[in-house]
């Protein structure tokens, strides 16, 4: 009786061994027992072997401000092209839409990356003469298109849970608009240079994943303003740094 219990016990053993190895993450290289490849100790949440990248996915509410601009209006690529100030459409154009963001964390709490977006939207800004037409706004449902891009320089706080952002976005933004009069359909476009400050709140929905809000300005234009949504997917977890103490 007792060898037959030594027997059973032995057989547990032999059972159970590899088991416990293909649970530490262990498996088989070889008929000859023992010889096992086991994953390096920490391999699920290591900093140094996760990739530094985020990627984020925008749902911003951004204006225009035309005041100060010249705009190019187009009809057809044989047409001449009528331009005229901006200051007559009125107030800033503003437009709701989407983009993207690419974020690296290289030094600690400091990050750069890259951003851009369309916005789109409809407004009934007001009507231009110029070179004897008056061009009125188009009656699509979509007549005007932001487009934005460019470079972001930031800095990272973590609290925990919630982390604060002061970043800024060096780059350049667009304006297109739809109009209409009695030659047929225009798009007037214009541009300029950006600067512009954000403050950014994000909360870790996991360790990998934050949904944050934003608000900023341009420099430049103050009339010109910017917030939205943030979905953010990031390659390490809370970006390395839970945490200052």
């Amino acid at each position: 009786m007792k060898r037959l219990s030594a027997f059973v016990v032995a057989l547990a053993c032999l059972v159970a061994v590899p088991r416990l190895a293909h649970a530490r993450g262990c498996t088989e290289v070889s008929d000859i027992v023992g010889y096992e490849k086991c994953h390096r100790f920490g391999d699920g949440w290591a900093v140094e072997r996760s990739v530094p990248l985020a990627l984020a996915l925008q749902l911003p509410y951004v204006t225009f401000d035309p005041s100060g601009y010249d705009f190019d209006a187009n009809r057809g690529k044989k047409d001449p092209t009528l331009t005229f100030p901006g200051s007559s459409l009125g107030a800033p154009i503003t437009a709701m839409g989407f983009g993207a963001r690419i974020e690296g964390f290289y030094l600690g709490p400091l990050y750069t990356g890259v951003s851009f977006g369309m916005g789109f939207g409809h407004e009934h800004f007001a009507p231009v003469t110029v070179g004897g037409s008056t061009l009125s706004p188009s009656d699509e449902l979509v007549n005007t298109t932001i487009v934005w891009g460019g470079a972001l320089l930031g800095v990272r706080v973590p609290l925990g849970w919630v982390s604060l952002r002061l970043e800024a976005l060096f780059g350049g933004t667009s304006l297109s608009i739809s109009q209409h009069s009695s030659l047929g359909d225009f798009t007037s476009t214009a541009g300029h240079g950006l600067i512009e400050p954000h403050v950014f709140f994000d909360v870790w929905t996991t360790p990998n994943m934050t949904l944050g809000a934003y608000a900023g300005a341009n420099v430049f234009d103050t009339k010109e303003r910017t917030a939205g949504l943030v979905l953010e997917w990031h390659g390490r977890a809370f970006d390395g740094q839970y945490s200052f103490w």
